[in-house]
């Protein structure tokens, strides 16, 4: 789960908040970016593809942005 800015694209119940499954093929480089981003003080971008349910985070609806694409990160 990522916490940012990030607003919510997809209309979801919770906006601000990108998650990022464990079963990401580049799962590895998507959490890289992240911090990376955060230790840079850069932006980070998120493509999302709709809202998920998270269930180890307690919510019962498709609460939270999902990202499964592209990432990346930009000068603000």
């Amino acid at each position: 789960m990522v916490w940012g800015n990030f607003g919510n694209a997809e209309n979801c119940a919770i906006g601000n908040r990108i998650y990022i499954p464990e079963s990401h093929p580049q799962y590895d480089k998507a959490y890289a970016m992240v911090l990376a981003g955060f230790s840079a003080n850069k932006e980070v971008h998120f493509y999302v593809t709709g809202c998920q349910k998270v269930g180890w985070y307690n919510s019962t609806e498709d609460a939270f942005n999902y990202s499964v694409h592209t990432i990346h990160i930009r000068q603000p």
